[in-house]
């Protein structure tokens, strides 16, 4: 669970079976 609620940058992991690599998502605001 995310406790912080101003994080900016955050990693997606998608599972093996979906063929997608982990994206790694950063929010500048």
């Amino acid at each position: 669970m995310l406790e912080e609620k101003d994080f900016r940058d955050y990693i997606l992991v998608f599972p093996a079976g979906s063929g997608m690599k982990p994206v790694y998502v950063i929010y500048i605001t």
